[in-house]
């Protein structure tokens, strides 16, 4: 899950398959609007879009072209929203943004060095100049924490796996335990099951 404007993206796939096909990022779409559904029940349509470099049908490489082509025709258990540009994913557009591994890894780890050079950016400034605005910019870039979150799941497998960073900390994987126990008291691999099969 990535933090959007108002809640949270699940970006898939964030580093597991760098050479994802088309087949794969139609799978992702499925399985991720089941878990957005299932986790976030406020959400009854799921809207899934595909990371792009441009909003356009025609942009990206043939792994986003053909998917699009798919998607845009496919009747599915979601709203397809098109593409999502690295930029506008944090806008909130969509619910789930579907991804080869590489490209998803990089916008994740990018999220995490912004973070952290924000961090460093409001640490270095005068700490007596406005400390209530320095506080909540502080607050406000702690949902960019990976330890927040405690781990992702990795879809499509018949289990429950939780993927965490290699640096975890106790709250990560405290967390990590909760995200796994609300995939299984969901039964959120039995609805991906009923979904693709």
């Amino acid at each position: 899950p990535m933090p959007v404007d108002g809640g949270s993206c699940a970006l898939i796939d964030a580093g597991a398959n760098p050479n994802a096909k088309p087949l794969h990022l139609i799978q992702y779409a499925v399985m991720g609007a089941v878990y957005v559904k299932y986790l976030r029940p406020e959400i009854k349509m799921p809207r899934v879009g595909i990371l792009n470099i441009g909003e356009e049908a025609r942009k990206g490489g043939a792994l986003q072209k053909e998917t699009y082509a798919y998607l845009e025709k496919a009747r599915m258990n979601f709203e397809f929203v098109g593409n999502i540009e690295p930029h506008r994913l944090f806008a909130g557009k969509a619910d789930v943004v579907v991804s080869d591994g590489f490209s998803g890894n990089l916008v994740l780890k990018t999220a995490e060095g912004v973070k952290d050079f924000i961090h460093r950016q409001i640490a270095a400034g005068d700490s007596s100049a406005n400390p209530g605005l320095r506080d909540a910019m502080m607050q406000a870039t702690e949902r960019l924490d990976h330890s927040e979150y405690g781990g992702a799941p990795l879809l499509g497998v018949n289990g429950t796996v939780i993927i965490s960073h290699g640096i975890s900390s106790p709250k990560a994987i405290r967390n990590a335990i909760r995200v796994a126990a609300d995939l299984v008291s969901r039964k959120v691999n039995e609805h991906i099951v009923e979904q693709v099969t």
